[in-house]
């Protein structure tokens, strides 16, 4: 072998290994990253009863039933479809009763800002 072939088949091992490293980079990288997002997205407050992520504001806006525990406004719209006669309805986790009024729920059933809080926090 000549000096000169010698030299260009260490230049070409070098190149492979200059390109490896920076794609094993980017792919920790890349795992890092995702690794932190999914954790940081599975923290995020979820409605118990349907499991979906809440929002500061609208239908998923938390909201706290008499007993304490929270929903968010879909399923508390689910359960006011469900109630009783009298206006009651029953939570999901503990079948404690609150007692509603049909049109005017969202006003008998108060938001939950400490859990709006965490939600802005994250």
């Amino acid at each position: 072998m000549t000096p000169s072939a010698v030299g260009n088949i260490i230049f070409w091992v070098f190149l492979y290994f200059i390109i490896g490293c920076f794609a094993l980079t980017y792919l920790i990288a890349l795992y890092l990253y995702l690794r932190w997002f999914f954790r940081r997205s599975s923290k995020m407050p979820k409605c118990g009863n349907c499991g979906l992520k809440y929002k500061p504001t609208g239908n998923m806006a938390p909201r706290v039933l008499n007993c304490g525990h929270s929903c968010c406004g879909g399923c508390i719209k689910k359960l006011v479809g469900q109630m009783t006669w009298a206006g009651i309805i029953y939570c999901p986790f503990c079948t404690r009763s609150s007692l509603l009024n049909n049109k005017k729920w969202k006003s008998l059933v108060p938001i939950n800002y400490s859990t709006i809080c965490d939600i802005l926090k994250k």
